[in-house]
């Protein structure tokens, strides 16, 4: 599975908004059974708790809205996020088959204003 890099890069501590869609083995698209979903920074390490966080309605899409605590630097410069998608669905192939997606973009660190 290829990892696709989303080039809107999101700020440090507002909303960022990645619409997840799911593929059969043709890739077309499809609506899956379930979905679970898991943010990590660069390293693999999760943030913020996000681990297998269900989709509540699986559709042929989701916007998957990441918040403040999501899009939170704890280095002082940019880093990366890796948003991974987990779904079952049925086709022509078959039921009950996984699915895989991710995707990575950028968190852009907010710079601070030192006082004189």
């Amino acid at each position: 599975m290829a990892r696709a890099t989303l080039t809107t890069k999101a700020d440090e501590g507002s909303t960022y908004v990645v619409r997840a869609t799911y593929l059969d083995e043709d890739s077309n698209a499809v609506t899956p059974d379930s979905v679970v979903w898991t943010l990590t920074d660069g390293d693999g390490t999760i943030i913020n708790s996000r681990e297998d966080v269900a989709v509540a309605v699986p559709s042929t899409y989701n916007d998957i809205v990441l918040g403040a605590a999501d899009l939170k630097c704890s280095s002082g410069k940019d880093e990366t996020r890796v948003l991974m998608l987990e779904y079952v669905y049925d086709s022509s192939a078959g039921n009950n088959l996984p699915g895989t997606a991710q995707a990575s973009f950028i968190v852009q660190k907010l710079q601070t204003v030192v006082a004189r």
